[in-house]
C-alpha cells in the first residue's frame, strides 16, 4: 500500500462519511507531514540546504565547503525536479527548479523577484 494510496482512501472514507472534520484533519496531517521530508532535501532555501551547510562548514575548509554545498544542491535540485516532472508532479518540479535555478543565478532571479 502506498502512501498516497491510504492517504487516497482516508480521504475518500471522510467524503463518503461526510465527515468534513475527519477530512481536514487527514489533509493537514498529510500536508504536514510531506512538507515536513521535503524541507529537509538539500536544496537552497530549504532548511536541508541550512542542516548540510552547517555539517560541511564543520568538516571542510570555507572554500570548498561553500562549492561542495552548491554542488550537491543543484545536482539534489535538479535530480528531484526530474523525479517530479516524470512523477506529472509538475508543480513541484517546477518549484524545485525555481530553487535550483536560485542557486546558480542568485543575483538574476533576486533582480526579478525584486530583490537587490
Amino acid at each position: 500500500v502506498s502512501a498516497s494510496g491510504s492517504f487516497g482512501a482516508m480521504i475518500g472514507l471522510a467524503i463518503g462519511l461526510g465527515d468534513l472534520l475527519a477530512l481536514g484533519v487527514a489533509v493537514f496531517i498529510w500536508v504536514s507531514v510531506v512538507w515536513g521530508i521535503f524541507n529537509w532535501v538539500p536544496i537552497r532555501g530549504l532548511d536541508g540546504h541550512h542542516m548540510l551547510a552547517r555539517i560541511l562548514d564543520a568538516t571542510l575548509p570555507p572554500k570548498p565547503s561553500a562549492v561542495t554545498l552548491r554542488v550537491i544542491s543543484i545536482v539534489v535540485g535538479l535530480g528531484v525536479a526530474v523525479w517530479a516532472w516524470v512523477s506529472g508532479q509538475r508543480f513541484v518540479a517546477l518549484f524545485v527548479l525555481l530553487l535550483t535555478f536560485s542557486d546558480v543565478f542568485p543575483r538574476a532571479v533576486g533582480s526579478v523577484a525584486g530583490g537587490r
